[in-house]
């Protein structure tokens, strides 16, 4: 329900869900996104001297450890490689 590719697909959704229902779900996905973004925010904040965080695996890395950062490397990857094979089929179909 994030806004990006599945956007084409909101009128089915409503359509299944009902008007209601596609509002208290996209009320529900709005707010764990903001309260996600604000703790990220709120995380960087902390370390807003640190010179050496640039993306979110070093704010990882820093908060839980150096173990944490492989992991988290593969959840970016995995998530940009499954949103670029979202749109290819997307555009190619």
């Amino acid at each position: 329900m994030c806004i990006g590719i599945s956007f084409l697909s909101v009128s089915i959704g409503i359509s299944q869900a009902g008007i209601y229902g596609a509002f208290i779900g996209s009320l529900y996905v709005l707010l764990v996104n903001i309260f996600g973004q604000y703790l990220i925010i709120k995380a960087r904040n902390r370390f807003k001297r640190d010179e050496t965080i640039v993306d979110i695996t070093d704010l990882g890395a820093k908060l839980y450890g150096e173990g944490l950062r492989p992991f988290l490397t593969i959840v970016l990857v995995t998530c940009n490689f499954s949103f670029l094979m979202a749109y290819v089929m997307y555009f190619g179909t």
